[in-house]
């Protein structure tokens, strides 16, 4: 009779143990992600809206954070759901799940994309082009609405050509079947779906090159000026002065001046707005962390499309190694709040007062 019972007993456990999803662990990081997200950027977004001036800067920023928030209600959830879903469940409705999430994440990662170019495009034209008319609000808004709509758009072919997909993992001495979100059966292979994969492939790429090019353009431009205000300053404190030199180069007693205080009296935009070292900072490190936080997402890419790796059997290691580097953009969705802490004063005086019910007035 113990016999039997243990066999029952071992049976039913090993009935609970097989129905658990080998993705579960992926799935708990993407709820610990998403929990982080929310969090962060809730604050960020209350703060830039309702606390800090009004202005290019914030409105940017602002923009960042709802579209972080966006697809942490979202994608990450949706994400997570899949992850971590028992594999005898047949309630949710796999291929819409697969569908809106890939059609979710794209499009707002493109738009993300967009709108660092966008600021990338901001700071170039004041820094490097500063006698230019710069950006107005309303401008930037429709500027990003348009852009908006065109990545939407283009993520609508995610509705045809992805949905789910089995995969096999090696757990051990068996082999398990589990569904993935990866593309339609009925267009994998299919010329619709492998052009689609090279235009969403090079829009991503486009959009890293893009950003990062402007970015090393107005670092370039900042050296420059740095150099040309170095000798400058150099040639105010010169003991002679040369004959044939413009006389208002003899002024000695004029204090040297700093290339942060340079910038700040020279660079201003339309609004009458400062550029400050600050702000390039900032967004330079966001714009970083946006690029390499994406580039093992699209390596994965390539080498699924190289190597197969959807089509072979991986062990549950090598699984989750492609699991993470799959889910790399939702890092820079997390690691934003963090990089506008370190980076704003301004932002953690208002952080400390909204976590502690002090009131708390809007800057002008």
């Amino acid at each position: 009779m113990d016999d039997q019972w243990s066999n029952v007993t071992h049976a039913l456990n090993h009935d609970h143990v097989s129905n658990i999803n080998p993705r579960l662990a992926n799935g708990v990081i993407v709820v610990l992600l998403l929990l982080l997200n929310l969090a962060g950027n809730s604050l960020v977004f209350y703060v830039y809206k309702y606390l800090i001036k009004r202005n290019l800067f914030s409105f940017f920023v602002t923009t960042l954070a709802a579209l972080d928030l966006l697809s942490a209600v979202t994608t990450m959830q949706m994400d997570a759901i899949m992850k971590m879903r028992p594999l005898d469940e047949t309630s949710l409705s796999l291929v819409a799940l697969c569908k809106l999430t890939h059609f979710q994440v794209y499009a707002n990662h493109l738009i993300s994309g967009c709108v660092l170019i966008l600021i990338a495009y901001t700071r170039y034209t004041k820094i490097c082009k500063p006698l230019h008319e710069g950006m107005t609000m309303r401008k930037a808004k429709i500027t990003v609405l348009f852009l908006s709509v065109g990545c939407i758009l283009l993520s609508t072919f995610t509705l045809v050509v992805n949905g789910p997909q089995e995969v096999q993992i090696q757990m051990g001495d068996h082999v398990v079947n589990v569904t993935i979100c990866r593309y339609d059966k009925d267009y994998e292979g299919k010329p619709i779906q492998q052009v689609f994969v090279y235009i969403l492939t090079s829009a991503f790429a486009i959009v890293l090159v893009a950003t990062v090019i402007f970015y090393v353009m107005i670092s370039r431009a900042l050296s420059r000026f740095e150099r040309r205000s170095s000798l400058k300053s150099a040639g105010l404190h010169s003991p002679t002065v040369d004959e044939n030199s413009d006389p208002s180069s003899a002024t000695h007693s004029r204090p040297r001046v700093t290339l942060r205080e340079r910038i700040s009296e020279i660079f201003t935009g339309s609004s009458g707005e400062k550029i400050s070292i600050h702000m390039y900072k900032m967004f330079t490190i966001v714009t970083f962390v946006f690029v390499v936080s994406y580039l093992p997402h699209l390596v994965v890419l390539i080498l699924l499309k190289v190597l197969n790796l959807d089509h072979m059997t991986l062990t549950y290691g090598q699984r989750f190694a492609l699991e993470l580097a799959y889910n790399g953009p939702y890092l820079s969705c997390v690691l934003n709040p963090v990089i506008y802490g370190f980076r704003s004063a301004e932002f953690r005086k208002h952080c400390r007062h909204v976590l502690t019910c002090r009131n708390s007035r809007r800057s002008y």
